[in-house]
């Protein structure tokens, strides 16, 4: 079983691609601070990292990212349960690509066609939905380290085509005196079938990231990511439950807010994709304590 494994993560990292709707960030906080895998304490990053959580609260955490008119992506978040030992969280994202036009049928393929050529009737539009679920298993090893294990089956439908698949993510998160330290490997055994028999394969990935309070109101994120790089953040606490942050990695230049009140928190994050097609990525959470 463990020459399977090694041998699957092998062929994996060989004929893989990274356009997986997992790594997309779920934290707005966490887009702001250069989409790093931080852990903000409650559910909104649970997509991006362990967490630790004490007792169950009731919370739901929503986001939504706008890409552009025709790409948004959907995060929503809930804690099942949780002790002083561990938590079970369940996860949900849904990715939509609208008004895609399939044209094949328009007309014959013998290069590029003449405007006489073209059959308009057999020109349609149609959507690019994905769906993951995220189930959220973490367990404290010891005194302040933590090791999360997401398991995430996903749903995927082009047009008429129709794909699933699965993937795997072993995490830890050590809390230090005056931060916090993580890494994991994400990815693992990911593949996603699709009903034309073609096989799709994720790349392995893998990050080590770190906290660090250097003050009261003033904390500075690091991350090392296999397929994207270094990234660097900082969150400043401008007044009480009032956070202002930016980051920057290898492809963008990121910034936002956050605001916590009693029974509500609200995060804002803007990206610049240096995307003409997409433009700017405006993301917005809400984490809602019902308890309250």
């Amino acid at each position: 079983m463990f020459k399977f494994l090694v041998r699957f993560i092998f062929i994996s990292l060989v004929f893989s691609n990274n356009d997986n709707i997992y790594s997309l960030i779920s934290s707005p906080r966490n887009i702001s601070i250069g989409g790093v895998h931080a852990s903000s304490g409650n559910i909104s990053s649970i997509f991006d990292s362990p967490i630790f959580l004490n007792k169950k609260n009731n919370n739901i955490f929503l986001s939504i990212d706008k890409y552009s008119h025709l790409y948004n992506v959907y995060h929503l978040s809930y804690c099942i349960y949780a002790n002083d030992k561990s938590n079970l969280l369940l996860g949900l994202v849904r990715r939509e690509i609208n008004n895609n036009f399939n044209t094949n049928s328009a007309w014959e393929d013998d290069g590029y066609p003449n405007l006489e050529d073209i059959d308009y009737t057999q020109i349609y539009n149609f959507q690019d939905k994905e769906t993951g679920i995220l189930i959220a298993y973490n367990q404290l090893i010891e005194n302040n380290f933590i090791m999360g294990i997401n398991f995430k089956p996903i749903f995927h439908r082009i047009d008429n085509v129709f794909g699933v698949g699965f993937s795997l993510d072993v995490r830890y998160l050590i809390q230090i005196q005056r931060g916090r330290i993580s890494f994991g490997i994400d990815n693992i055994l990911a593949f996603k079938k699709w009903d034309t028999d073609l096989l799709e394969k994720y790349d392995l990935n893998g990050y080590l990231g770190s906290s660090i309070n250097i003050s009261d109101r003033n904390t500075v994120f690091y991350e090392y990511n296999i397929n994207s790089g270094s990234k660097l953040g900082f969150e400043i606490e401008l007044i009480n439950n009032l956070f202002v942050r930016t980051g920057i990695n290898k492809y963008n230049f990121c910034f936002g807010f956050g605001i916590q009140l009693k029974s509500i928190e609200l995060d804002y994050a803007y990206m610049n994709n240096k995307s003409e097609i997409l433009g700017s990525n405006h993301s917005v959470g809400f984490n809602i304590n019902l308890d309250n």
